[in-house]
């Protein structure tokens, strides 16, 4: 049973590893195949001849190629936020100096992620 979640892990590392690149979506398209090999397999050695197992292995595969193409779909990185400290306006991009919506002095040459307020 670990092979289930073992394999959508994969998949998922994989499409959110190169995530907004090409080789995303190759990921996606080679889960197809693989799938519907596993289970030719799993059914060939099991002697099972049962509809249900095809439904439930088609529906497992939809839902990991979803949750894939979700995943592709997010972008990369949100850009870094360099809030005010007095009113929480996201500073990134500003060259003025001070801040648009409360005009409190800022230092525009702070790196992301840093705070941008000169004390």
């Amino acid at each position: 049973m670990y092979f289930f979640a073992l394999y959508a892990g994969i998949i998922w590392f994989g499409v959110n590893y190169f995530r907004r690149r090409w080789p995303a979506y190759v990921v996606l398209l080679v889960t197809i195949p693989v799938a519907l090999a596993g289970v030719q397999l799993i059914r060939t050695l099991l002697h099972i001849d049962n509809m249900i197992l095809s439904i439930v292995a088609t529906a497992y595969e939809a839902l990991i190629l979803m949750v894939g193409v979700m995943i592709v779909l997010v972008p990369r990185r949100p850009h870094a936020m360099q809030p005010c400290h007095r009113c929480r306006y996201d500073l990134v991009g500003n060259t003025s100096g001070t801040c648009p919506e409360c005009g409190r002095l800022i230092n525009p040459g702070v790196e992301p992620g840093r705070p941008a307020v000169v004390e």
